[in-house]
């Protein structure tokens, strides 16, 4: 199984940062992040956690990622993100770690070690 684990050199006070721009995480962002925080090793698959969010599929998770993978590119334009061989951005690897799950195409997401303790500091995982 592949695992991924990108460097982005994203300190957690820069995360605190990012986190508290409403700008760049949207409550579901945030609701996503707390529910994968609350998921044994903070790590779980997009399926597994779009009926703990209320969303009708993974797809939404997917998509909601993108964007908020976006919004981060916007507000760090001098960090050097994740690419694909060709050449696409990987958005899900700017908020998380990956490793394949037992069916192709499906990933557990992991929150970046970084991002989880941000998320801590700020006390969003109580």
């Amino acid at each position: 199984m592949g695992t991924y684990r990108y460097y982005l050199g994203i300190s957690t006070e820069k995360w605190i940062e990012l986190l508290s721009d409403r700008t760049v995480f949207k409550d579901d962002d945030i609701s996503l992040l707390k529910v994968l925080y609350e998921c044994p090793d903070n790590r779980q698959k997009a399926s597994v956690l779009a009926p703990l969010l209320g969303v009708s599929s993974h797809s939404v998770l997917n998509l909601q990622i993108y964007w908020l993978g976006r919004r981060i590119i916007n507000k760090l334009p001098d960090i050097q993100f994740p690419t694909n061989k060709k050449g696409s951005i990987r958005y899900w690897a700017i908020p998380f770690w990956a490793e394949d799950a037992e069916t192709k195409g499906q990933y557990f997401w992991e929150l970046r070690p970084e991002l989880k303790k941000a998320i801590e500091e700020l006390s969003y995982a109580d």
